[in-house]
């Protein structure tokens, strides 16, 4: 279990003084918009001076209830008056390599959106020609294990699924004075040598734009888009990658569309560049039953969600994020599918329907999921609602806030180890 600590004694400070390194929009990461809805509340209680890579998120960021300034200058600031910590909003893709080497060097406390950051180091080191420096990433993880792996890379053997098996994340971890997860999977995913390393577990948060859609109708909303008014929709959404089972989904509703002909597939998000998922449209003669959407605005997205009927939500491997979509969805009383595996088995099962993640079983599983909301319109509404419910008590915001805000606390009051 985490290492939780206790609630200082003191009363909460009201102005703690954080630097905060994140993505923040027009950035396209998850990560930006997590933070750009969680900010303004945490800086309802703390003085923030947020760090960012690029010179547009400094610009379209000026008028927050934040400071927004590049990282390059943290030295000055940090010398000019000392931050009383540093928090690090780590990811798994290059938008966050800037945060990956600060936090190497500044230890202070690391959100860990996903315990896995071993694309996120290929792609630093092997995309740059820096084999050695991988293998010995690898070899400082994993030992001998850890260098078997990096030459099958070099000798092009090993498997995009032993980047998961290899998270990557000890370096990283072992030098924070906290880390925040976001749910149990990912904790027990860290590897962590030093076990008096305080870990706490924060939901992630359900975005307060949800509430909007209560009030949109799904009639206006698909007429705006395009979507036939009479259409079964089913959805995946996010950014296409291998891992969010894409291609299960289309064949499987391909099947369900021989016996839904109103059926509609919707991707929403951007298509991967090196597996796209559009051969595979063609090659099952889906063109017409399938709309692949590219990606999409924040106004966009929304009414994208509240148009669809059905959303599938696979992964299968997992690097331990929590998906920022599955919350949205499922607050937004959609009923989901997802993958009866690592931190999306956890779900209640009250709220969502499970496949197993098994090739041989996972198909099967869908069709059958699919085909059951497709011919029970009470079921969608039933445990959409039951979904809603639970994901606005347990994923509020201001709760969310609240616990980052306290956690902050207690690292500033606990002697910093200097050993």
């Amino acid at each position: 279990m985490p290492k939780q600590l206790r609630t200082p004694h003191s009363a909460l400070r009201t102005q703690m003084r954080l630097a905060y390194f994140t993505p923040l929009p027009p950035s396209k990461s998850g990560i930006a918009d997590y933070n750009a809805e969680l900010l303004p509340y945490l800086a309802d209680a703390a003085d923030i001076t947020v760090f960012v890579e690029k010179h547009d998120e400094v610009k379209a960021n000026q008028s927050q209830p934040y400071r927004v300034a590049h990282h390059e200058t943290f030295d000055a600031a940090q010398a000019k008056q000392p931050f009383d910590l540093i928090v690090y909003h780590q990811g798994n893709n290059p938008y966050h390599e800037y945060i990956y080497e600060r936090a190497l060097t500044t230890p202070g406390l690391l959100v860990l959106h996903e315990h896995c950051l071993h694309h996120l180091l290929a792609w630093k080191m092997l995309g740059r020609e820096q084999d050695e420096e991988f293998s010995d990433e690898l070899f400082f993880a994993y030992g001998n294990r850890g260098r078997r792996l990096a030459v099958a890379r070099e000798n092009d053997t090993a498997s995009e699924y032993q980047q998961f098996v290899f998270p990557l994340n000890r370096k990283l971890i072992n030098r924070q004075r906290g880390i925040v997860v976001h749910n149990e999977y990912a904790a027990s995913q860290l590897e962590l040598d030093n076990h008096n390393t305080p870990i706490t577990i924060i939901n992630h948060h359900l975005s307060p734009r949800v509430a909007e859609l209560d009030v949109l109708k799904k009639d206006e909303c698909r007429a705006a888009l395009g979507i036939p008014a009479d259409a079964l929709v089913v959805a995946s959404f996010g950014y296409v990658t291998q891992s969010k089972r894409i291609p299960t989904l289309l064949r499987a509703f391909k099947q369900l569309a021989e016996v839904v002909p109103n059926a509609l597939c919707l991707i929403v998000g951007e298509d991967h560049a090196k597996w796209s998922i559009a051969p595979l449209i063609k090659e099952l003669g889906l063109e017409k039953q399938t709309r692949m959407t590219g990606y999409n605005t924040e106004r966009d997205f929304f009414r994208y969600l509240k148009a669809v009927d059905i959303v599938v939500n696979l992964r299968f491997p997992t690097a331990g994020e929590t998906s920022g979509t599955l919350i949205r969805s499922l607050g937004a009383g959609k009923p989901v599918i997802v993958s009866d595996y690592g931190q999306f088995g956890d779900l209640p099962d009250e709220i969502c329907l499970k496949v197993s993640p098994d090739p041989k079983q996972e198909e099967r599983d869908l069709i059958k999921r699919l085909r059951l909301l497709a011919a029970r319109p009470a079921l969608r509404e039933q445990l959409g609602a039951r979904a809603s419910e639970w994901i606005r008590r347990e994923c509020d915001i201001k709760r969310s806030a609240a616990q980052y805000l306290t956690f902050a606390e207690q690292l500033i009051a606990r002697p910093v180890d200097v050993g």
